[in-house]
């Protein structure tokens, strides 16, 4: 690094080296400075974003119990009474609302082997079921229509007899016993 200083005389080279020392000194207090202003903008963008954080957490928080409370003053009671109001609202909404997972369950169980259901849809104004699919073989779709004009869930069940022997597309209506769709 330093084997030109060979050629300079003796004098020259030690102020030759402690200028060179000197440069090195100078270039590794600025790698470090400009160590400790990077990691101390990193520190404080990350002091910032926990602080906008933690600021964002109460506001959430404040925000829920005026949901709940219904203002910043209500009590504890008030809010109970504003959790049960809901909760009522909620329930009513609800009670009105029919599901068909019980009606569905119980057709599944009327559904012979080799029966392929491709729709079925439900009419609630005249409490309706339309059903279409495929039956493998003429037994199959016979077995369907036997469990189907047996069943006590339904009345009034249109799926005609049939002579092809496989592959029968199907599709019929039925009604149904009770007012299931109506609850």
């Amino acid at each position: 690094m330093l084997s030109h200083l060979n050629f300079v005389p003796e004098q020259k080279r030690s102020s030759i080296r402690k200028f060179f020392a000197l440069l090195i000194a100078f270039r590794v207090m600025i790698i470090i400075t400009v160590l400790v202003l990077f990691f101390s903008g990193v520190t404080f963008a990350l002091s910032l974003l926990y602080d906008s954080e933690i600021d964002r957490v109460k506001n959430e928080q404040k925000n829920t119990l005026v949901v709940i409370q219904g203002d910043e003053g209500a009590s504890i009671e008030d809010a109970i009474n504003t959790l049960n109001a809901t909760t009522k609202k909620i329930s009513t909404i609800q009670a009105g609302d029919y599901y068909l997972t019980d009606l569905l369950t119980s057709l599944t169980t009327l559904i012979p082997q080799g029966i392929t259901l491709e729709s079925l849809t439900a009419l609630k104004e005249t409490n309706t079921l339309q059903i279409s699919g495929v039956a493998d073989s003429r037994e199959s779709h016979t077995a369907l229509r036997t469990a189907l004009t047996t069943s006590p869930l339904l009345k009034e069940v249109s799926l005609p007899l049939t002579f092809l022997k496989e592959n029968i597309s199907f599709s019929f209506s039925a009604t149904l016993q009770s007012e299931e769709l109506n609850k």
